[in-house]
């Protein structure tokens, strides 16, 4: 009884180390609360996503650990600020390590100070025309972002904004600011830098490219305030030669996002299913190729292969294969009469060996 007892006590202890286990690797469970006057917010833990949802100005918070979703933070996915929320406070989403996608409403004004700091995953942020306030380091250390954008309604930026972002390949900031206190410091694999016309080099800080791959002196200057440029899609054969007209797309703003599905051609399959991806200030071009299915190919060929076996045999052709059976009859016959003639010379000599043995004996 008492062994059954045990056992019975360390399965209950063995389950009970299970389900901390199992509750530590999937993280913590759904969350919400408040975080201003008339916004409230959401944690669901199934697909990892932050909600808020309401209106006006975000709560301030003086520290990462004052926010109060701060528990969930490092599971956040996603997260999706809802419309007429006007700010983004101080330390926001600091630190979401697993962000990878972030949605910001058109009434967006302001995004404050770390508000996205160390996100690390983060690569993209369609930042509103609405944004009137970038804060210092918002968006300092996210390694994977591929642009760092600011646009042009934007007329206050912050120092280190975009500081740390080591991943990024493009750079605008299309407002009228000052470029501050290493805004781009250790951005080492921009390569092309766009800024506003209204910006000059006394409105750049000596330290702003600290460390950068690029520099004032390497900038482009935009032509308009949304920079916007174009994407040309042409559709070609193996050959070459024109399949469809070309698909253009204008007017996409600076870090605007375009899809286009290549057309369907019957018994051709494209290399590109979906040309995609975000325009930087500059006009793209691409090349979808179309090739010939193989089961096309071979229909195409059969006919000319049954054709060539319905030509008639010609006069030349049989006067040919005539003569040539003529000549294989008569090796043939010629052979035979050959091995019999060996016979009977052979046969005949028997004999005579055979009739002086004879002789012998007599």
């Amino acid at each position: 009884m008492k062994n059954m007892i045990k056992t019975a006590g360390l399965c209950l202890v063995l389950l009970a180390l299970l389900l901390t286990v199992v509750s530590c690797k999937s993280g913590p469970a759904n969350a919400e609360g408040t975080c201003g006057d008339d916004i409230d917010w959401s944690y669901d833990s199934d697909d990892k996503s932050l909600s808020l949802t309401g209106s006006g100005e975000m709560a301030d918070y003086d520290s990462a650990t004052d926010v109060p979703w701060a528990s969930v933070i490092a599971y956040v996915e996603s997260i999706e600020v809802g419309e007429d929320i006007s700010t983004v406070s101080d330390y926001a989403f600091y630190g979401a390590s697993a962000l990878t996608e972030v949605s910001l409403p058109d009434s967006l004004a302001t995004i404050g100070d770390y508000a996205f700091a160390f996100c690390g995953k983060l690569e993209n942020a369609d930042l509103p025309t609405s944004l009137t306030a970038i804060g210092d380091s918002a968006f300092e250390g996210c390694h994977s972002l591929k642009a760092a954008f600011v646009p042009a309604s934007v007329s206050s930026l912050g120092s280190r904004a975009f500081a740390l972002c080591s991943g990024a390949t493009e750079a605008a900031i299309l407002g009228d600011v000052t470029i501050k206190e290493q805004t781009f410091y250790y951005c080492s694999e921009l390569d092309n830098l766009l800024l506003s016309p209204a910006i000059g080099e006394d409105d750049v800080d000596e330290t702003a490219f600290e460390k950068a791959s690029v520099d004032f002196d390497d900038a482009k200057f935009a032509s308009s305030a949304t920079a916007a440029a174009s994407v040309t899609v042409h559709y070609v054969d193996e050959s070459g030669e024109t399949v469809f007209e070309d698909e253009v797309k204008t007017d996409i703003p600076y870090n605007g996002s375009f899809s286009i599905v290549s057309p369907v051609k019957e018994g051709y399959t494209a290399d590109k299913l979906t040309v995609s991806g975000h325009v930087y200030g500059t006009d793209l071009s691409y090349t979808v190729t179309y090739t010939k299915d193989a089961a096309e190919e071979e229909e195409t060929e059969a006919p000319e292969t049954t054709e060539k076996e319905k030509e008639p045999i010609s006069t030349t052709t049989v006067i040919g294969i005539v003569i040539f059976a003529v000549v294989m009859i008569a090796i043939g016959v010629g052979a035979f009469l050959l091995v019999r003639a060996d016979k009977k010379a052979k046969a005949a000599h028997g004999t005579v060996r055979k009739n002086d043995k004879n002789g012998k004996k007599k």
